[in-house]
């Protein structure tokens, strides 16, 4: 069955740094990272997941 999602995120967020970890929908694989407090930051993160799911 095709999953309306293309992953799964979840963040701790804190005041100096974020703790992230991805799972495509179709894998049990994960990845894991941190970025920093700052608009930017989390601007380049959000942009590279958009690029890396296609836009879903």
């Amino acid at each position: 069955m095709k999953s309306d999602f293309a992953a799964f995120v979840a963040i701790d967020w804190a005041d100096q740094k974020h703790a992230w970890m991805s799972q495509t929908a179709s894998s049990t694989a994960r990845q894991a990272g941190t970025i920093d407090h700052t608009p930017e930051a989390v601007a380049v993160w959000a942009s590279e997941l958009r690029l890396r799911f296609d836009g879903r």
